[in-house]
């Protein structure tokens, strides 16, 4: 009886061990394999007419690879003269990106310049802008995705002027590029930064407004909202207007009594 016992026990144990094994492998794997973040699209202007630059008697030197979104922020800050915040928003990037992306640019060029090496422009995640500052659904639909939550500050049909004073939103629901559904939501006292969260409670992925400030597009670009400023007439005339990529915008903010917020 004893013998018959101790085989039992041993009988069961060898399920359990195996099953832990599993666990450990898999608990492995887990830590072993990181999901990439997606990359939101920049908006650049348009794409360069020349992409290869190298010094005359180094055809076989050493190749420096800039994206077109960091030759964009040399296009705005150095051939335009715009501030990063203004490069920013023509972007639809946070300014904090356009830090980072002018740094690595820059440190490019001068490699480039420096140590005699070629330099080719090229690839990254980008979106080209339709017509200059005319844009729309196009320039910031998520790749492969269908929907879309559209909010424009509203106040008797029209877009309201003032982003940080808006009494109430049109909230549109979008589906293959169709108005699906529409309501019109208060905001209840809730004003300036604080309407980035509420926004953001409401899953809306572009706004529509007229004038805002600097730091409140900064705000939007974190909470990755895209913003399209600037826009006056019906609400349901800029939907229209976005739903055609023929939306015309603004580049730079509109208003400065957000930043003082």
């Amino acid at each position: 009886m004893a013998r018959h016992a101790t085989d039992r026990r041993s009988f069961r144990r060898k399920p359990l061990k195996k099953s832990r094994i599993i666990f450990d492998k898999c608990q492995k794997l887990l830590e072993n394999t990181s999901v990439p973040r997606p990359r939101k699209k920049k908006v650049i202007s348009e794409e360069p007419v020349y992409r290869c630059f190298g010094c005359h008697g180094r055809c076989g030197a050493p190749k420096v690879e800039m994206s077109l979104e960091e030759y964009e922020t040399i296009v705005l800050l150095d051939g335009e003269g715009l501030s990063q915040e203004e490069a920013a928003f023509r972007m639809k990037a946070s300014r904090t990106t356009v830090t980072l992306l002018y740094a690595s640019a820059r440190k490019k060029v001068a490699d480039f310049l420096i140590h005699g090496k070629q330099l080719s422009l090229g690839g990254g995640s980008y979106v080209v802008a339709p017509d200059g500052q005319k844009q729309g659904i196009d320039t910031c639909k998520k790749e492969g995705s269908k929907k879309m939550r559209i909010a424009v500050s509203y106040e008797n049909e029209d877009v309201f002027q003032h982003f940080g004073q808006s009494p109430s939103f049109k909230i549109y629901d979008i589906k293959d590029k169709k108005v699906v559904s529409s309501s019109v939501e208060a905001t209840r006292g809730v004003g300036h930064r604080d309407l980035i969260p509420w926004l953001k409670e409401r899953k809306v992925e572009v706004l529509i407004c007229g004038g805002i400030g600097g730091m409140a597009i900064d705000l939007l670009s974190e909470a990755g909202i895209a913003c399209y400023a600037g826009v006056t007439g019906k609400a349901d005339s800029a939907i229209d207007q976005f739903l055609a990529n023929s939306l015309v915008s603004v580049s730079t903010p509109t208003c400065t009594c957000h930043d003082e917020k």
